[in-house]
């Protein structure tokens, strides 16, 4: 994460690793991205859109995929770190100062 810019290291007592922005300007988006790549369902519509299929421009899933890429990615993109640590504090009653990812 320190390498994708999500988060600092400060040393010490009180150090530790910590997001380098607001939770609110965060998307889970951003995170799984980084961590896992495209979030298409298969690769034809994914980050290389169809460059190993014999059948890319006339395949009939072609749509509902692309369809299933762009809702995921809008929820994806949609939610930030602050709407996970509301959701936290919500299901727990418990304020969370210290979220690992």
């Amino acid at each position: 994460f320190r390498k994708g810019g999500f988060v600092e290291s400060r040393r010490g007592v009180h150090g530790g690793y910590f997001l380098a922005a607001p939770p609110r300007t965060v998307s889970a988006g951003e995170i799984i991205r980084f961590i896992d790549g495209s979030v298409a369902p298969v690769r034809c519509v994914g980050d290389r859109r169809g460059a190993d299929c014999p059948l890319y421009g006339e395949c009939v899933f072609m749509d509902m995929w692309t369809r299933a890429r762009d809702a995921v990615a809008d929820v994806y993109d949609s939610t930030t770190f602050q709407d996970l640590l509301d959701a936290q504090l919500a299901a727990s009653g418990e304020y969370v100062g210290s979220y690992c990812i």
